[in-house]
């Protein structure tokens, strides 16, 4: 129930065991997320544990004693019913009972907790890519363009550097105004900026999934078992002779998700030693960005002089929500100030970088990506945050830039809907790549305004809701209580509760449920185990 209250569905297993692995990997952070009666609570679940472990082996021997004992047994266990009940309601907010929502929540509690997750491609069955692009379309109401040659190979030979900002929403992150991102406002002169990007979940194992295989993300459990190799960004380009690098602050939060990145292709991927977690949050973020900045600054340099290509991801985590406060030492309330200084300090980092391109004299020959994996999830984050079973603006809008010198005199305004999934097209698109391409399901960012296809947006086992957004019209799909909203923004005044059972509720339902379908085909079928 408090996953309820917090996000707005009821919580499957395999993110409990991923909420166990991330606690035991960033105990720092635990307080954060924690308070005073969650840790009751825990207490009470364990002292009952501990209980019930050492009363249950002698309950035979009661059960055999006089009549008064069996009563007490029975009361006792009727008082521990009656103290979960009442523990339980308190999880959630009174105003829940009078929610849309709320009164759809009983009936899937337990489906919702057991069945968990739809996307590992269970049962789905491998298809040649043509036969899954035919479909695709159609559901995505999409065409297939050919190159556009204004843009096609124009980048060729060119590094590649991608920047993911760790819950970064549009709301407090957007790149509009970029008069206190010094670095960012030198890069925009040459960029396509996205005033409408949009993570494709709001969860950052699968988000940057899709930023590097321009494919809509499985579960990271899909990845278990043999090894599977997944095409995309960093395939292409270590095919095409590039070194391919991946900075990240610290150890992946479960070894499905490490099995996940081997998946992608990474050569080497950096994270923090064990010796380094352990340091107080705000020197373990200085030391692990220190070395991971000189390590890229290193590659950088050395690229320049020995010819080789490369592509660089940095993700450095420290915006993972509940913001720190990195200016003024616990005292700043505002969130959206928190945000921004964020912002800020990771424009710094990159500062770094870009003078090292600029003394190598390579900046011009380098393509700069620069995005958020996702916007806010929980109540946690934000006390604020209400998804009220929709697909929250505020947890999936996040920014974009993608720095292009090579091609663009100036500032290029993206003000139509763009995917995480059209990242990796447009990057290859420039450099001229298309040998590996077969199973992408994005589009260049350019191709974007003259589009009226459907961008799909996905969150059913985390918010309980999923839906897509075509020419800035949305349709969300609650799958706890099944009902559809459709509006001209995610915003929850602007949307309407369409009719159940009438032919739009059935359209976005069924075109929904068909994406989800193909989904699995898609993965099973590009990313099967290998030596199979």
């Amino acid at each position: 129930m408090q996953s309820f209250k917090n996000v707005g569905h009821f919580i499957p297993w395999y993110l409990m065991s991923d909420a166990v692995h991330w606690a035991i990997a960033h105990p720092e952070f635990i307080v954060a997320y924690g308070s005073g009666r969650a840790f009751l609570k825990f207490l009470l679940l364990i002292g009952t544990i501990v209980i019930l472990s050492v009363f249950l082996p002698r309950l035979n021997n009661v059960l055999q004693a006089k009549a008064a004992a069996r009563r007490w047994l029975a009361g006792a266990v009727i008082g521990l019913a009656v103290a979960s009940a009442l523990l339980g309601a308190l999880c959630v907010p009174s105003e829940l009972a009078k929610t849309w929502y709320g009164r759809a929540a009983l009936p899937v509690i337990v489906s919702a907790t057991f069945q968990g997750n739809d996307d590992l491609g269970t049962g789905a069955r491998a298809r040649s890519a043509d036969a899954l692009r035919l479909e695709y379309l159609a559901l995505a109401n999409s065409k297939q363009e050919a190159p556009n040659p204004r843009y096609w190979g124009k980048a060729k030979g060119c590094d590649v550097i991608l920047l993911i900002l760790e819950t970064a929403p549009a709301r407090y992150d957007s790149l509009e105004s970029l008069d206190d991102l010094p670095t960012l406002k030198q890069l925009a002169e040459h960029s396509w900026i996205g005033s409408s990007h949009y993570t494709t979940f709001p969860y950052t194992a699968k988000a940057t999934f899709s930023i590097l295989t321009s494919m809509y993300p499985p579960n990271p459990l899909f990845f278990g078992g043999s090894p599977r190799q997944a095409p995309g960004l960093v395939r292409a380009l270590s095919s095409a002779g590039y070194e391919t690098r991946y900075y990240v602050p610290h150890a992946f939060e479960n070894h499905f998700e490490d099995a996940m990145y081997a998946a992608i292709g990474f050569d080497k991927i950096f994270t923090s030693s064990s010796t380094q977690v352990s340091l107080p949050s705000d020197q373990y973020y200085k030391e692990v960005i220190r070395r991971d900045v000189e390590g890229m600054n290193a590659l950088l340099h050395d690229s320049a002089e020995s010819g080789r290509r490369y592509i660089a991801v940095f993700s450095p985590q420290i915006g993972h929500a509940p913001w720190p406060d990195v200016v003024r030492s616990g005292t700043e309330t505002s969130l959206g100030k928190r945000a921004r200084a964020l912002l800020e300090l990771q424009d710094k980092w990159l500062g770094q970088i870009v003078q090292q391109l600029s003394r190598d004299g390579r900046l011009d020959k380098t393509i700069i990506v620069v995005t958020g994996d996702h916007g806010i999830r929980t109540a946690t984050e934000d006390p604020n945050f209400e998804p009220h079973g929709l697909v929250p603006d505020y947890s999936f809008h996040v920014p974009l830039l993608i720095f292009a010198p090579q091609v663009l005199e100036g500032r290029r305004l993206v003000q139509a809907t763009t995917s995480h999934i059209d990242i990796t097209p447009t990057v290859l698109d420039l450099l001229g790549i298309k040998d590996g391409r077969e199973f992408e399901q994005g589009s260049p960012v350019w191709e974007s305004e003259q589009s009226r296809r459907r961008v799909f947006l996905w969150a059913g086992d985390y918010l309980g809701a999923e839906g897509f957004v075509q020419a800035h019209n949305f349709a969300v799909w609650n799958k706890v209580a099944g009902y559809v909203f459709t509006g001209g923004s995610l915003d929850e005044d602007a949307m309407h509760m369409v009719t159940v059972g009438s032919a739009e509720h059935s359209q976005v339902v069924e075109c929904l449920k068909g994406m989800a379908k193909l989904n699995g085909e898609w993965w099973v079928s590009s990313m099967t185990p290998i030596g199979h």
